[in-house]
């Protein structure tokens, strides 16, 4: 691990001013400067690896919900109302896979093979942001882009391109939206990915610095790198991590390959799911949530590995500083391959693992917290179901379940209510 550059992010962190990076513990993720919003977020990048953290209150607060039928009739976007549980049809229509990232006020939606297959021609991006959260304008990025993250920094959006290496920067202010800059990120594949593709996902902001976390994956099988690449958007560069080595170096941690589910700002620390190998290729115990000090640079370790969750971490959220609620894929031990929704207590050592709910194998999918982490959603695709689960965190009880005109794949707290 690299600490060079380390000093110059903190203090780029804290004088955007706020706590973020300056050791106060508390989340912020993206700040009202960079992102135009009056709330701080933290940003995952499938809007379930982190609390979807903001300062507006649970009242001034929507759910919203990429659901999407992978069978190929497509889906939709909905936004549900934490209190009242009301699900409103936002009216965008989306491909068989879609997922939605949450900042502040802002919600950006990933359509990957839009309109559906066989007849998909594109990945594209909508914003979606506003009293009524209205399409705030959209771009097509290319069928084979994967799109996997998005953060706002001004007035663009960066989105990374998992199936092309790249970084887009995306202008809001033109109409339509245009595509200002494509940033390449295969350089950092060289020595590491075969195919010349880093496989860039989850992207965080903190400060004036963007986080990219490149999965360098091989068939959902783990390398032994884990890197994330560093962006200044306001002069524009890749941020040299390591001077000492030739061409431009991200920080390079411990661990397997970052998972594309979370790279998190919180507090003083970058939180990211290095996960190993997933459990579609039989991983179940290779992986851990791992922590760098954003003041230091320096490997904090796991904050819980997949040996003491008991399976593959797959998406993951805090409910307080010292827990976190996750899905794991559990391996068969007899009657099969199974999920479980886990609560984490991170106050103890090791880390204490409490069952809420089960199910059948690759059923329970991204979950959500709400800012004051009582309550959880929880995306359940049991035999294509079309439910959201909602748990009481303190009791860790069912609180209800909200049916959705197609299954939820993806789901995020945005600042403001509809």
């Amino acid at each position: 691990m690299t600490q060079r550059h380390w000093g110059a992010l903190l203090a780029a962190a804290c004088a955007v001013g706020g706590p973020l990076g300056c050791g106060s513990g508390d989340d912020a993720n993206s700040e009202a400067d960079a992102a135009g919003t009056d709330t701080e977020t933290d940003v995952g990048a499938d809007g379930g690896g982190d609390g979807g953290d903001t300062d507006t209150g649970d009242d001034r607060i929507t759910l919203v919900v990429a659901a999407a039928d992978w069978s190929g009739t497509g889906g939709g976007v909905y936004a549900v109302d934490p209190e009242t549980y009301e699900v409103t049809d936002l009216g965008v229509a989306t491909g068989t896979d879609a997922v939605v990232r949450c900042q502040g006020e802002n919600a950006f939606v990933l359509d990957r093979y839009f309109p559906t297959p066989p007849d998909a021609t594109e990945n594209r991006l909508v914003h979606l942001a506003g009293p009524d959260l209205a399409v705030q304008g959209e771009l097509a990025l290319g069928l084979y882009a994967n799109l996997h993250g998005a953060v706002m920094y001004g007035t663009h959006v960066y989105v990374t391109a998992f199936g092309s290496g790249m970084l887009d920067r995306v202008d809001t202010t033109t109409e339509p939206y245009g595509l200002a800059e494509t940033i390449d990120l295969t350089a950092f594949a060289a020595g590491k990915d075969d195919d010349g593709n880093p496989d860039p996902g989850p992207v965080a902001i903190a400060g004036d610095r963007l986080f990219v976390g490149l999965g360098h994956e091989k068939e959902y099988k783990a390398t032994p790198f884990a890197t994330i690449a560093v962006y200044d958007p306001v002069n524009g560069s890749l941020v040299d991590m390591d001077d000492g080595l030739n061409g431009v170096q991200g920080i390079e941690v411990e661990g397997t390959h970052i998972f594309d589910n979370a790279l998190v700002v919180r507090g003083a620390r970058l939180l990211f799911n290095a996960s190993g190998d997933s459990s579609w290729a039989g991983g179940y115990d290779d992986g851990a949530i791992d922590a760098v000090d954003l003041a230091s640079g320096q490997d904090l370790g796991p904050l819980v590995t997949e040996t003491e969750a008991s399976g593959n971490i797959f998406s993951w959220t805090f409910v307080a500083d010292d827990r976190l609620w996750a899905v794991v894929n559990r391996p068969d031990t007899g009657d099969g391959a199974s999920d479980a929704l886990v609560d984490i207590d991170l106050a103890a050592d090791p880390p204490s693992v409490t069952v809420v709910h089960e199910a059948a194998a690759d059923s329970l999918w991204h979950l959500a917290a709400t800012p004051g982490g009582d309550k959880v959603f929880l995306a359940d695709r049991t035999a294509d179901a079309e439910t959201l689960r909602v748990f009481d965190t303190a009791s860790r009880s069912p609180i209800t379940e909200i049916e959705l005109p197609a299954p939820a794949n993806s789901q995020c707290f945005v600042g403001q209510a509809i």
